[in-house]
C-alpha cells in the first residue's frame, strides 16, 4: 500500500510538472561575416599589414529612432558588438559584426577611423517571443546577404 502511494505521488508530480509548450530557448543570430581588402587585394583586417584597420580603433554605431548611438557593452565578450578572427579555410581575416538598430530594418555604421565609415542596412525577423535572426543585409543599396538565397550565402568581401 505504501509503495502504491509513492508511485501515485511520483506520477502526479510528473504530470503536474509538464507543460505543453515550454519556452525552450532564446535564439539571437545577428552576426554578419565579411572580409575587407584594398584594391590590390591586401587584407585590411590583418594586423601585420601596415595599413590595416586595427580592432581597437574601430567603432560600431546603430541608428536608433533617428539617433546615431555608439555601441559599447562593457561586460560582454565583444563589447563593441564585433570581432575579427582568422578563417583558416580562407586564409584571411574576417570581421563578424552583430547588426542592430531599429526593428525590423536597422542601420549599422562601422567607423574604421575618424574619416572613414561604411553603413549597412539589415532586415531582422522575430522568432516567436524569444528570438530574432538576421535575414538580409544591404551595402550601398546592393543586397549582399539573404538567408533565402544561395547567391548571397557566401561571405561578402568589402573592397576599400
Amino acid at each position: 500500500m505504501r509503495l502504491g502511494k509513492i508511485v501515485l505521488i511520483l506520477i502526479t508530480s510528473l504530470l503536474v510538472g509538464c507543460q505543453e509548450d515550454p519556452i525552450c530557448c532564446t535564439v539571437i543570430d545577428m552576426g554578419f561575416d565579411f572580409t575587407v581588402t584594398d584594391a590590390q587585394g591586401n587584407d585590411l583586417l590583418d594586423r601585420d599589414y601596415p595599413n590595416s584597420f586595427k580592432e581597437e580603433f574601430i567603432n560600431l554605431y546603430y541608428m536608433e529612432e533617428g539617433e546615431k548611438v555608439r555601441v559599447y557593452n562593457g561586460g560582454w565578450d565583444h563589447p563593441k558588438n564585433f570581432f575579427i578572427y582568422k578563417d583558416e579555410q580562407l586564409d584571411k581575416f574576417v570581421m563578424r559584426v552583430f547588426m542592430g538598430g531599429d526593428y525590423p530594418v536597422g542601420e549599422t555604421i562601422i567607423e574604421w577611423s575618424k574619416d572613414e565609415s561604411d553603413t549597412f542596412v539589415s532586415e531582422m525577423k522575430k522568432l516567436g517571443d524569444s528570438g530574432i535572426i538576421l535575414t538580409k543585409v544591404w551595402y550601398q543599396d546592393d543586397l549582399v546577404y539573404d538567408t533565402s538565397s544561395l547567391e548571397t550565402a557566401s561571405r561578402f568581401s568589402l573592397t576599400k
